[in-house]
């Protein structure tokens, strides 16, 4: 491993000087370790969450070496495109006049490690800097955006914001329902939000707030189409997302 990395910067394995920066050693390590190409960009993000995906049954030192590296490569962009800073070894703030909010990178990879993608630290960076405090709309419209990139990035299937696809969501329930716990609720609320996109661009209508969950209103009716993917993915056919679609433009009823 040591003479691979040597030979990345253009060493002979002979005494070739490795980079004095940790974070060009970090990235180098990442790329011959765990075959992914990062930056210090925001869009490397999305390759630390699917690398950080497969590390859950590694054992103890491979697993903590995972963690400690893109840990730091995930502090490094928010430093490194934003402008925040390290206090001590594992956290990095922001400057006191945007907020001081702050982040743990190491303990976000861990948790993401070992909890999943409810713990996406995609989800996380939006949360913090591309919409902090996000309204309701802003937040699930994101969250569909992001069901899409995984909806062809995992399964190659392209799905969009037209009422068509319903039916490809629909394909999709029974592979969802095979996924990880977490990997599967994910994705079970990115379908929710998607079909709730669906319905405000086909029909004008929008996202409110409840107790329950977020929920689609029509005339009032409020129709709680996360559970509606609830219930395609664990249910099964009987609980149709196109039926329940074709509802939902035709009546004011709620569903769900």
């Amino acid at each position: 491993m040591w003479d691979k990395l040597q030979r990345l910067f253009g060493g002979n394995g002979q005494g070739a000087k490795m980079p004095e920066d940790p974070v060009l050693f970090n990235i180098a390590y990442a790329k011959e370790q765990y075959k992914v190409p990062l930056d210090l960009s925001p869009a490397s993000i999305k390759k630390i969450d699917d690398v950080l995906g497969t590390g859950g049954e590694l054992p103890d030192d491979p697993r903590h070496a995972m963690i400690g590296t893109l840990g730091q490569i995930h502090g490094e962009i928010y430093v490194h495109t934003h402008g925040w800073g390290w206090v001590g070894e594992h956290e990095v703030r922001s400057e006191e006049g945007r907020g001081s909010a702050s982040l743990e990178p190491i303990t976000s990879a861990a948790t993401r490690l070992h909890g999943g993608m409810e713990e996406c630290l995609q989800l996380q960076y939006y949360s913090t800097i591309t919409n902090p405090g996000a309204p309701l709309p802003d937040w699930m419209a994101f969250q569909a955006e992001l069901f899409i990139e995984y909806a062809k990035d995992r399964y190659g299937v392209l799905v969009d914001y037209r009422p068509i696809s319903i039916d490809a969501l629909d394909g999709m329930a029974k592979r969802i329902k095979k996924e990880p716990s977490g990997m599967r609720d994910f994705l079970i609320a990115g379908m929710g939000a998607l079909i709730g996109e669906i319905a405000i661009r086909d029909k004008g209508l929008k996202w409110v707030g409840h107790e329950w969950g977020p929920a689609i209103d029509k005339n009032g009716a409020l129709n709680f189409v996360t559970g509606w993917a609830v219930k395609r993915v664990l249910d099964g056919e009987a609980d149709m997302l196109r039926t329940k679609y074709d509802f939902l433009i035709v009546s004011d009823e709620p569903l769900g």
